[in-house]
């Protein structure tokens, strides 16, 4: 995975990994989440939340999304 230490890698290198453990790996080499999609689960927004990044959430399409994201990407 481009970008990302291998010792960040090493206990899921090799196996077959949940998702979950994708996103805690993600989340930890990031700096802002922007929430793509509307359906999002408990345990995801959970892990979210408590890595007290900047967070977009959800947004519907349209000219207010375009806004919100500039916004966003504009705060960061």
């Amino acid at each position: 995975m481009d970008g990302i230490p291998a010792d960040a890698m090493k206990g899921i290198k090799g196996k077959r990994v949940k998702h979950l453990a994708l996103t805690k790996i993600a989340l930890a080499h990031c700096d802002a989440v922007m929430q793509c999609s509307p359906n999002i689960s408990e345990e995801v927004l959970k892990l979210v939340k408590r890595s007290k990044l900047p967070f977009l959430p959800y947004q519907e399409p349209g000219p207010d999304m375009v806004k919100a994201c500039h916004e966003f990407y504009q705060s960061l």
